[in-house]
């Protein structure tokens, strides 16, 4: 019984694993310099994005931060390693992520979003836990371990 459990997901998350794929794309999400624009021109609740970091030579270190109140980003920091992905769930019409990197004496400065970052939204998707507020999904994983991750916090990619 126990073979028959880990075929289901062993199948379950190869098929996951090509529509991720596919089922991701460029669609409301503006690359600048130093930041990420998320956003949405519908009244779409949910959204889901994948990030990846692409730099061969960079950790990236992604942070939010609103001007008008800076409280409001404390949680949103996120540190991506070279070749890592991230699942980001957002709610607001407009976000906004900021690249940083660590230069050679330890300083954090900002680094170029477009140059060291791949992003896409997930065009299908439903989940178990339904949210109020975005959150990370997933923080710095390899891609191979984003479908049974995904799958284990009740996301599914259609």
């Amino acid at each position: 019984m126990r073979a028959w459990m880990w075929l289901l997901l062993f199948l379950s998350t190869s098929a996951f694993s090509g529509i991720f794929e596919k089922q991701c794309v460029f669609a409301g999400v503006q690359l600048r310099q130093h930041e990420v624009n998320l956003f949405t021109r519908h009244n779409v609740k949910l959204r889901l994005y994948a990030i990846n970091n692409v730099s061969s030579q960079y950790d990236i270190w992604l942070t939010h931060h609103n001007p008008k109140n800076p409280g409001v980003g404390a949680g949103w920091d996120t540190h991506l390693l070279s070749g890592h992905w991230s699942v980001l769930l957002v709610t607001h019409r407009r976000f906004t992520l900021y690249c940083h990197r660590q230069n050679s004496e330890g300083e954090m400065q900002r680094t170029s979003c477009r140059r060291h970052l791949r992003v896409c939204q997930y065009k299908s998707f439903t989940t178990q836990n339904p949210a109020l507020s975005g959150y990370w999904v997933l923080e710095n994983e390899h891609f191979s371990s984003l479908p049974s991750h995904l799958i284990a916090r009740g996301f599914y990619i259609h």
